[in-house]
């Protein structure tokens, strides 16, 4: 539904002896659409196993790891079997935008 045609369908909700049931005001109200800007915010757990010099200590092995980066660590689908996500929504701001179009996606 193009902002016009939102506009319209506002104005004749707007009036309150429309000829509409209150039904048909329901249906025509969820027509109305308004664009959010969100964040969403991704928390990844899983568990991996890695070997490391016997001589290292907690530190030096988290750090020996961490410069080498190895998928066997870093990469959660092979970890999959122990993978949890948790996912949060929250609307930060409405937008001007009412095309009610999702923005498109991008890589970079």
């Amino acid at each position: 539904m193009n902002e016009k045609q939102q506009q319209a369908l506002k104005h004749l909700l707007s009036f309150s002896h429309s000829g509409i049931s209150d039904v048909e005001r329901k249906e025509l109200e969820n027509l109305l659409v308004r664009t959010v800007a969100l964040e969403v915010t991704r928390r990844d757990t899983w568990y991996a196993h890695y070997e490391v010099p016997a001589h290292m200590n907690d530190f030096d092995a988290t750090q020996y790891i961490d410069a080498i980066s190895p998928d066997e660590v870093f990469d959660e689908m092979c970890h999959k079997r122990s993978l949890e996500t948790v996912t949060t929504l929250e609307v930060i701001r409405d937008t001007d935008d009412s095309s009610g179009e999702a923005a498109p996606c991008s890589d970079g």
